[in-house]
């Protein structure tokens, strides 16, 4: 009984201790600061945890991304404030690294299907950075008898043979 106890509780304490949560910003081009868009729970399965969207006219751009008030640093992505329409579902896009920190934040909106009902919050999706193919290094030169490197045949047709 009491193994039991000591393993929940190592891991509701390992749990929290991995928790990550990101808050992505808003920033119409109207407004003198960005103000909070959504909080986000992305240790496990990603889930929005609050929503808000921006008030803003119709024809106005909306900044949609990461911000840090002490550095004042931005990064993020612009859009239309029609994304933020009560028929449209917006989706968050976060992306991480391998430290399964959030780096940059895409933003899409699309329009709300049937069965769902408008106004609905925020949806999210995390996609991990993946390291590109690396090159082949290194490679040894095959040489033929007489020391020179072989060049490969050109192909023929049919009717070349």
């Amino acid at each position: 009984m009491h193994l039991l106890i000591l393993l929940t509780t190592l891991f509701g304490l390992l749990y929290h201790a991995q928790a990550r949560e990101v808050t992505v910003y808003a920033w119409p081009t109207s407004a003198k600061s960005p103000s909070p868009l959504a909080k986000i729970s992305y240790s496990g399965p990603a889930r929005v945890e609050s929503y808000t969207p921006p008030k803003v006219a119709s024809d106005e751009v909306v900044r949609v991304g990461l911000y840090d008030p002490s550095t004042k640093h931005w990064s993020g992505i612009a859009t239309s404030a029609a994304s933020f329409s009560p028929s449209r579902t917006p989706k968050i896009i976060l992306h991480i690294d391998a430290k399964k920190d959030v780096y940059h934040v895409g933003f899409s909106a699309t329009a709300t299907s049937s069965g769902a009902k408008e106004g609905e919050s925020a949806t999210v999706e995390v996609v991990e950075q993946h390291n590109g193919p690396l090159p082949v290094l290194n490679k040894p030169v095959v040489l033929s008898p007489d020391g020179r490197a072989e060049a490969k045949e050109v192909e023929k047709s049919f009717l070349q043979k």
